[in-house]
């Protein structure tokens, strides 16, 4: 299932990847860079089945290559920032699901001694819905601050949907679902067809109403070709539940406010998210010590 799809190309700023996913075989080139400087370290190659994507001896030297990164060339891994680019495909949620493994701890969702990403840029026109609901789920465990650095249409929407920080500095669009090839178990009928895309809207309506993002968005996809992308307009991202502040975690943080400093605090943190909602969120940067403000308070209401 995908909203638009071939391939799909995931990109690490410490760390980058191009991954080709099909039925029968997997490809993927990783590139790693510096993330301070961008300089260029290495290159690494891989091949496997789609059963695995990502073989053992290749983790094992990827791990390998983080080290070099860290140790050899004096790169803090909490710069570390992810891009994903390209059109998503299952590759780049097995792929990520590795590198999220292996920079946090699962049972707690803190940072290893690997670090932590700072960012996810995203420039996707789309691809398969079921990878893109995978990513945003770990996006949404682990707190992911999520961007749009250029464009973010039809199933790239699911995993902004699953950012704690949101920045939107390019277009977000939406549309119908399609599909080129049902899957081996769904019969080529009229019932059967409307039943798939029934179950899969479920998925994603599931996947919004965790994260608090409004059922418009959904209606907008239904009601939007497939051949045509609905774009979001900077107030309807805001209305629709796609702000800066993930609102799920939003009222998570209210919560945790209102039992430690009750309702003076629950203000203060208000004024707070309203000063960074009047910026302009996007990766320039324009408002840095805003966001720095709401960020320390954050901080301060988890690390209690």
């Amino acid at each position: 299932m995908y909203l638009k799809h071939v391939s799909s190309s995931l990109l690490l700023f410490g760390l980058s990847a191009f991954f080709v996913c099909n039925a029968e075989s997997a490809y993927a080139y990783v590139r790693l860079n510096c993330s301070i400087d961008d300089k260029y370290i290495t290159t690494l190659e891989m091949e496997g089945d789609c059963g695995s994507c990502f073989p053992t001896e290749k983790r094992e030297e990827l791990l390998s290559k983080l080290d070099n990164i860290q140790n050899a060339f004096g790169c803090p891994s909490k710069y570390v920032d992810v891009t994903i680019y390209g059109k998503i495909n299952y590759a780049d949620s097995i792929f990520l699901t590795f590198i999220y493994d292996l920079f946090y701890d699962k049972n707690t969702n803190k940072p290893t001694s690997f670090g932590s990403i700072w960012k996810v840029r995203l420039d996707s026109e789309g691809g398969y819905v079921e990878p893109a609901i995978n990513i945003s789920n770990i996006f949404s465990k682990y707190g992911a601050r999520v961007g749009v650095s250029n464009k973010c249409y039809s199933s790239c929407v699911l995993i902004l949907a699953g950012g704690r920080y949101r920045y939107i500095g390019g277009e977000v669009g939406v549309h119908n679902i399609s599909v080129s090839q049902l899957p081996s178990d769904v019969p080529n009928n009229p019932t059967s067809i409307n039943r798939y895309f029934a179950t899969t809207y479920e998925k994603i309506e599931n996947l919004f109403e965790r994260n608090r993002v409004s059922t418009s968005v959904l209606a907008l996809m239904k009601s939007t070709s497939s051949l045509r992308i609905r774009k979001l307009s900077r107030d309807e991202l805001n209305s629709y539940g796609l702000r800066m502040l993930n609102t799920a975690y939003e009222e998570s943080l209210r919560y945790k406010v209102s039992q430690k400093w009750g309702e003076e605090g629950v203000r203060k943190l208000a004024e707070a998210i309203a000063i960074s909602d009047a910026c302009d969120q996007d990766f320039t940067d324009n408002c840095p010590s805003d966001l720095d403000g709401l960020f320390k308070v954050i901080e301060l209401i988890e690390s209690k």
